[in-house]
Protein backbone atom coordinates (compact mmCIF):
# COMPACT_ATOMS: atom_id res chain seq x y z
CA UNK A 1 0.00 0.00 0.00
CA UNK A 2 0.98 3.27 -0.83
CA UNK A 3 1.54 6.22 2.21
CA UNK A 4 -1.38 8.72 2.17
CA UNK A 5 1.52 10.99 1.74
CA UNK A 6 3.36 10.30 -1.53
CA UNK A 7 -0.33 8.62 -2.78
CA UNK A 8 -0.71 11.48 -5.43
CA UNK A 9 3.28 11.55 -6.90
CA UNK A 10 2.99 7.71 -7.37
CA UNK A 11 -0.64 8.48 -9.14
CA UNK A 12 0.64 10.99 -11.52
CA UNK A 13 4.59 9.00 -12.18
CA UNK A 14 1.87 5.70 -13.82
CA UNK A 15 -0.01 8.24 -15.48
CA UNK A 16 3.04 10.23 -17.06
CA UNK A 17 5.33 6.46 -17.23
CA UNK A 18 2.28 4.75 -19.12
CA UNK A 19 2.29 7.70 -22.03
CA UNK A 20 6.02 7.67 -22.32
CA UNK A 21 8.45 5.45 -24.23
CA UNK A 22 11.77 6.52 -23.94
CA UNK A 23 11.54 8.42 -20.89
CA UNK A 24 12.63 6.32 -17.87
CA UNK A 25 13.88 8.62 -15.36
CA UNK A 26 10.95 10.52 -14.78
CA UNK A 27 10.40 11.85 -11.64
CA UNK A 28 7.46 13.66 -9.90
CA UNK A 29 8.46 16.61 -7.49
CA UNK A 30 5.78 16.83 -4.46
CA UNK A 31 5.42 20.87 -3.41
CA UNK A 32 2.86 21.36 -0.25
CA UNK A 33 1.57 24.99 0.88
CA UNK A 34 -1.30 26.72 1.80
CA UNK A 35 -3.51 26.48 -1.23
CA UNK A 36 -2.56 23.05 -1.82
CA UNK A 37 -0.26 20.22 -3.33
CA UNK A 38 1.55 21.37 -6.43
CA UNK A 39 2.92 18.13 -8.26
CA UNK A 40 5.86 19.31 -10.96
CA UNK A 41 7.24 16.54 -13.39
CA UNK A 42 10.80 16.94 -14.79
CA UNK A 43 12.69 13.65 -17.00
CA UNK A 44 10.05 14.07 -19.95
CA UNK A 45 12.12 13.29 -23.16
CA UNK A 46 11.72 15.72 -26.03
CA UNK A 47 10.25 12.78 -28.04
CA UNK A 48 7.34 11.59 -25.96
CA UNK A 49 6.82 15.65 -24.42
CA UNK A 50 3.89 15.67 -27.47
CA UNK A 51 2.30 12.05 -26.06
CA UNK A 52 2.51 13.53 -22.76
CA UNK A 53 0.70 16.76 -23.37
CA UNK A 54 -1.84 15.38 -26.10
CA UNK A 55 -3.77 16.62 -28.97
CA UNK A 56 -4.83 20.34 -27.81
CA UNK A 57 -3.48 19.62 -24.17
CA UNK A 58 -5.87 16.62 -23.92
CA UNK A 59 -4.12 13.98 -22.00
CA UNK A 60 -2.37 16.52 -19.76
CA UNK A 61 -5.72 17.77 -19.00
CA UNK A 62 -7.12 14.55 -18.04
CA UNK A 63 -4.25 13.89 -15.80
CA UNK A 64 -4.51 17.03 -14.03
CA UNK A 65 -8.23 16.29 -13.58
CA UNK A 66 -7.74 12.62 -12.99
CA UNK A 67 -5.46 14.11 -9.79
CA UNK A 68 -7.33 17.16 -9.18
CA UNK A 69 -10.43 14.57 -8.59
CA UNK A 70 -8.61 12.25 -6.17
CA UNK A 71 -7.18 15.39 -4.18
CA UNK A 72 -11.25 16.68 -3.47
CA UNK A 73 -12.03 13.46 -2.28
CA UNK A 74 -9.47 13.79 0.49
CA UNK A 75 -10.37 17.84 0.49
CA UNK A 76 -6.78 18.79 -0.81
CA UNK A 77 -6.44 20.83 -4.22
CA UNK A 78 -3.88 19.09 -6.19
CA UNK A 79 -2.20 20.82 -9.21
CA UNK A 80 0.02 19.10 -12.27
CA UNK A 81 2.88 21.02 -13.81
CA UNK A 82 5.29 19.57 -16.68
CA UNK A 83 8.53 20.88 -16.60
CA UNK A 84 10.00 21.90 -20.11
CA UNK A 85 12.50 18.88 -21.29
CA UNK A 86 15.73 19.26 -21.63
CA UNK A 87 17.00 20.60 -24.97
CA UNK A 88 13.57 22.26 -26.01
CA UNK A 89 13.80 24.73 -28.41
CA UNK A 90 10.34 26.34 -27.67
CA UNK A 91 10.89 30.34 -27.76
CA UNK A 92 8.84 31.36 -24.22
CA UNK A 93 6.09 33.37 -24.72
CA UNK A 94 6.45 37.27 -24.91
CA UNK A 95 3.95 38.98 -21.88
CA UNK A 96 0.16 40.06 -23.71
CA UNK A 97 0.32 43.83 -23.74
CA UNK A 98 -2.00 45.52 -21.31
CA UNK A 99 -4.35 48.04 -23.28
CA UNK A 100 -5.91 50.84 -21.29
CA UNK A 101 -9.77 50.82 -21.75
Amino acid sequence: MVEKENRYVVYCELLVKGLCTSSPNVKVEKITDDKGVLLTVFGISLGDIKRVIGKSGAHVGAIRELLRVAGAMEGARVAVKIAEPDGSLRVPRAPSPVHEC
